[in-house]
């Protein structure tokens, strides 16, 4: 089963951040002024906005291919489309819902302007399925899974952290790279969700399983959507989840079947070599159930990333 394009992906435009021509020392401050700029924003364009009362949220762990399949879909059903709560990027707050310290109606009531579209891409939202049924009744869900080696892989590729350590240095996730966001800390440490996991593999496809599992609770309820299904017939995949969901086809979207919307993996390694034996068999371990439920090949004989 292929994991990739036969063809090059063209790139979106995107300027790049300038904090990473910001010396180390310095980017802290940088960064503290434009966040300070964007939550001006924010607040301004929430303030027009209300969140919308039957959206459709596209969930699934980071770096599955949420992005590509929410943008298509909604060019392709003529619906407005939100692909990340961006507000939550650079100053994360959803963390503090599980203790109580934010309750989610102020969460989504901070990210009106986000929750305003037609469709809501956002993964962190997978946590919070419950709260999301109860603040959205008439919601629907599309559920985008991918290859937990193939999708822990390419959260590493966005970090450029490499996936045979034994140890994750402090240095990863910190303005030290400019790559890492506040947010991702609390992708790669899930203890305030429950999600388990002592070495920073294990937390990943701890996370990837947390996921899933959601998915398989309420499989009834959500639409599915195999990343890789997704990648050998675009168009096809699309107008089937169109029909599932009942959003019906409007547009051609073909002109959107190549966009890079997000930044494109290290496909040069396959992953016994990238993980090494030990960080590949705590995913393979970790993963088991959900590999064989999805139809992925079981060890690492299998393809490479996409």
């Amino acid at each position: 089963m292929p994991t990739a394009e036969a063809t090059p992906k063209k790139s979106r435009s995107r300027r790049p951040s300038v904090h990473r021509f910001v010396p180390a020392a310095f980017r802290p401050l940088t960064i503290r002024l434009g966040l300070g700029a964007r939550d001006l924003g924010y607040r301004a364009m929430n303030l027009a906005s209300r969140p919308h009362p039957k959206p459709l949220f596209v969930l699934g762990n980071q770096k599955s291919g949420t992005t590509a399949i929410a943008a298509v879909f909604a060019r392709a059903t003529g619906q407005s489309v939100t692909l990340d709560l961006t507000r939550e990027v650079w100053n994360p707050t959803y963390f503090r819902i599980p203790s109580g310290a934010l309750s989610f109606d102020e969460f989504v009531a901070r990210n009106r302007w986000g929750f305003s579209r037609d469709i809501i891409k956002e993964p962190n939202l997978t946590l919070f399925h419950r709260e999301l049924e109860q603040r959205f009744p008439d919601a629907s869900y599309l559920f985008v899974v991918r290859d937990p080696r193939d999708n822990i892989r390419s959260i590493l590729n966005r970090l450029k952290i490499p996936g045979d350590l034994d140890v994750l240095p402090d240095s990863a996730l910190s303005t030290a790279n400019p790559e890492s966001t506040p947010a991702w800390a609390y992708v790669f440490d899930g203890d305030w969700r429950g999600i388990g996991g002592r070495q920073y593999i294990d937390r990943l496809a701890h996370r990837w399983r947390f996921c899933l599992d959601l998915y398989q609770r309420h499989a009834a309820e959500m639409a599915l959507c195999r990343y890789e299904d997704f990648l050998t017939d675009k168009l096809a995949t699309i107008a089937r989840l169109a029909e599932d969901l009942g959003r019906p086809v409007v547009h051609d979207a073909s002109d959107r079947l190549d966009v890079q919307y997000r930044h494109r993996g290290d496909n040069s390694q396959p992953w016994a070599e990238f993980f090494g034996p030990e960080n590949l068999a705590r995913i393979e371990s970790i993963c088991a159930e959900g590999i064989e439920k999805m139809g992925y090949p079981a060890s690492a004989s299998g393809p490479a990333e996409a």
